[in-house]
C-alpha cells in the first residue's frame, strides 16, 4: 500500500499536524518492513518533529537493530548535542549497538568521549560487556585502559539494605503491567561519588519497552551514601527491582475457590449499537473482571467479542455493575468472573 500511495504521487515526506513524517512514525512503531519500503522509495531519514531527537536515535531507544542498520545506510545524521548525544551512547553501549557507536564518533562526539563525571566511554563498554562497542572503539585508536577517577568500594549490607527499603518497588505503567504481570527483575547499577544511580544494568533479558522504562526510572534514583572521607567513592550494587501493581502479592480467586460466589446488586444492560442492530447483526461478548473486596468492578476487559462494538459496550456496562463481594475464610476477597453476554434481536 505504501508504494501504491507513493506512485499515485503522494509526498513521502508529508508532515502531520504534530511534524511527523511517515518514516519517522513507522520507525516509533517499530514497523521494519514500513521503515525498509520508505526508506528504498526514497524517504528522508532526517526529516523530523522540531525538538525531537532523529530518527536513528529512536530507533536506538527501542534497540531497533534492523532499522538502525538501515537508517545509516541511507545517510541517517546524529543532529544531538554533546549530552543528548551521550545520553543515546549509553543505551547504545548498554544494548552493544555498534554502528550507533561508529555514527556517533563519526558525528557527534570524539574518541575520547567521556560521560558526566570524567568517566570514559570505553569504561562503561567495558562494564556493560559490549564487546562489538569496544572494537569500535579500538579502531578509532581509543586508550581501552581509560578508568574513571573513583574508588570501588564494596558496599555494606546496612548500604545495600536501606537502598532495598528505598527504591525496591517501582510503580510500573498500567500497560506493561497489564502485558508482563508483576515481576522480580535483578539489576546491578553504579552509584557515583554523589550518590547518583546510573549505569543500569540487566542480569536477564527483558522487553524492550520493560528496559525503556526501568532504565529511565533508575536514571532518576538519587541515595544517600555511607559517611567517607573519600570523595570519590563509588559503588557498584545488584538489586532484586519488584515490578508491581498496588495489589502486588494479593491474590485474585476464582469463582470456583470461594466459600461464597460475589453475587450482584447493580447491572446495567449493554446497548445495543444502533448501525449493527439496523441491520440486524446479532453477536455476543465475553467479559472478564475483578471483583474487589468493596464489590467494585475494576481491570474488566473483553475476552472475545463477535463485534467489535459489542465488546466496546459491553465493557462500558460491566464497568457501572456493582456486587455483594465474594467470601473466603469469612472475609472478602478479589474475585475473578467471566460473564457471556448476548445481544439478540426478536422479530
Amino acid at each position: 500500500m505504501i508504494k501504491v500511495l507513493v506512485e499515485a504521487g503522494l509526498d513521502i515526506n508529508s508532515l502531520d499536524a504534530r511534524g511527523n513524517t511517515p518514516f519517522y512514525l513507522a520507525v516509533l512503531a517499530k514497523k521494519v518492513s514500513s521503515v525498509h519500503e520508505l526508506l528504498g522509495l526514497g524517504a528522508d531519514p532526517n526529516v523530523r518533529p522540531e525538538k525531537r531527537p532523529a530518527a536513528v536515535w529512536m530507533a536506538v531507544v527501542q534497540d531497533e537493530r534492523e532499522s538502525i542498520q538501515s537508517l545509516i545506510q541511507y545517510g541517517a545524521e546524529c543532529e544531538l548535542d554533546d549530552k543528548l548525544a551521550m545520553q543515546l551512547m549509553d543505551y547504545a553501549l548498554a544494548f552493544d549497538i555498534p554502528e550507533v557507536v561508529q555514527i556517533s564518533l563519526e558525528q557527534c562526539l570524539t574518541s575520547d568521549c567521556s560521560f558526566r563525571g570524567h568517566v570514559p566511554g570505553t569504561w562503561v563498554a567495558d562494564y556493560y560487556n559490549a564487546e562489538l562497542c569496544k572494537e569500535v572503539f579500538l579502531k578509532d585508536g581509543t586508550d581501552l585502559s581509560k578508568r574513571p577517577n573513583w574508588k570501588f568500594e564494596k558496599p555494606s549490607e546496612s548500604f545495600v539494605e536501606s537502598m532495598t527499603k528505598e527504591h525496591l518497588s517501582v510503580q510500573y505503567p498500567k500497560h506493561l503491567r497489564e502485558k508482563y504481570g508483576d515481576l522480580k527483575v535483578k539489576i546491578e547499577m553504579v552509584i557515583d561519588p554523589v550518590g547518583k544511580v546510573r549505569f543500569p544494568k540487566f542480569l536477564e533479558p527483558l522487553p524492550w519497552d520493560l528496559r525503556l522504562f526501568l532504565r529511565e526510572s533508575i536514571r532518576s534514583w538519587t541515595v544517600d551514601l555511607p559517611h567517607s572521607d573519600e570523595l570519590n567513592t563509588a559503588y557498584k550494587v545488584r538489586l532484586p527491582i519488584e515490578l508491581k501493581s498496588k495489589d502486588f502479592g494479593v491474590k485474585v480467586f476464582e469463582v470456583g475457590e470461594l466459600d461464597q460466589a460475589p453475587v450482584p446488586v447493580k447491572r446495567y444492560a449493554p446497548v445495543y449499537p444502533p448501525e449493527l442492530k439496523k441491520k440486524w447483526v446479532q453477536g455476543f461478548a465475553d467479559v472478564v473482571f475483578v471483583v474487589n473486596e468493596q464489590g467494585k468492578v475494576v481491570d474488566a476487559k473483553i475476552e472475545k467479542s463477535s463485534h467489535s462494538e459489542f465488546g466496546k459496550n459491553a465493557l462500558s456496562a460491566v464497568k457501572q455493575w456493582e456486587f455483594k463481594p465474594g467470601f473466603m475464610d469469612g472475609s472478602p476477597v478479589k474475585t475473578r468472573v467471566r460473564i457471556p453476554l448476548s445481544f439478540t434481536l426478536k422479530r
